[in-house]
């Protein structure tokens, strides 16, 4: 039985490739876009993994999604790139909103 292709999660390399990330930033803060579940590697975990090893913001494409990991009990800063859905759960889950246009 052929499956296709697959993904294999590997928090180890997520964590290593943001120290290299953090190094090319030289100091400069690194914010992890977990977006889309975190491409399919599970947002919570990775975001978890990734605030532990020193991410103070993270970024999402959609208010759902930030819901998530604040349920998760993520306290992280959240922005949010996409959305312009419910401004009151901007408020109520403390997210950060982009502003898409004048």
């Amino acid at each position: 039985m052929e499956r296709g292709a697959i993904a294999e999660i590997n928090l180890d390399a997520i964590s290593y490739n943001f120290r290299i990330a953090g190094k090319i930033a030289s100091g400069r803060a690194v914010i992890a876009v977990v977006k889309a579940d975190a491409y399919g590697h599970g947002a919570i975990a990775v975001a978890s993994r990734l605030l532990r090893e020193g991410v103070t913001h993270l970024a999402v494409a959609y208010i759902s999604e930030a819901v998530a990991l604040r349920k998760a009990g993520i306290k992280a800063g959240i922005i949010v790139l996409f959305d312009k859905g419910d401004y009151d759960d901007y408020i109520k889950y403390k997210l950060i909103t982009v502003i898409h246009d004048i």
